[in-house]
């Protein structure tokens, strides 16, 4: 049973990312302060320090909320631990597009402000490198996986910064492109 600390912590965080949220759809992420944060969320600016190192650090958490790590790292591993059905990904991608879909103005933001660059970097990194465990380690299988990640990365970022297509599409799109790739991958045995 949590106790009453971590859920007041949870509770002033939860105050926090909702604030941030907010004061985006009011003013735009650039114009948002932390001291407008702390405000909105009826915290002292120093409370904001004790979760979190910046606004930039804000918006990752409430990124990470939507599509938990933990969530897409089980989602990729149940992918790979039995054969790789079209299915499996399109449900994968489906999700994957739903969850952005609930958040997209964040990712728009994080798409396209360049003091978030590193954002994506991180993410596509962070699956690279757990794709490892399942991959031969090899120079074709790294630049397959560093192919075939970007190319989702481009066409979900497209879709998020132009909104050019439909979710039905884009998700059949990166099921099609993704499937005919993935078979080109070297898997552990």
């Amino acid at each position: 049973m949590p106790s009453m600390e971590d859920l007041r912590i949870k509770k002033t965080k939860r105050a926090i990312e909702n604030a941030m949220m907010e004061l985006i759809e009011l003013k735009g992420y650039s114009k948002v302060k932390l001291i407008d944060i702390a405000n909105r969320a009826q915290v002292n600016r120093n409370t904001i320090y004790l979760h979190y190192e910046s606004k930039e650090d804000i918006a990752l958490s409430i990124l990470k909320s939507s599509y938990g790590e933990n969530t897409f790292t089980s989602d990729i591993d149940s992918l790979f631990e039995r054969r790789i059905h079209k299915s499996d990904l399109y449900s994968f991608f489906e999700k994957l597009m739903n969850k952005v879909d609930e958040n997209i103005e964040l990712y728009r933001i994080f798409l396209t402000d360049n003091s978030l660059s590193g954002y994506s970097i991180n993410i596509i990194s962070t699956i690279q490198t757990h794709l490892k465990k399942y991959l031969v380690d090899s120079p074709n299988n790294t630049n397959r996986i560093i192919y075939i990640l970007s190319g989702i990365y481009g066409v979900i970022s497209r879709w998020v910064i132009y909104a050019k297509g439909s979710k039905v599409d884009i998700v059949k799109e990166l099921t099609d492109l993704t499937y005919s790739n993935i078979f080109k991958l070297e898997l552990k045995r």
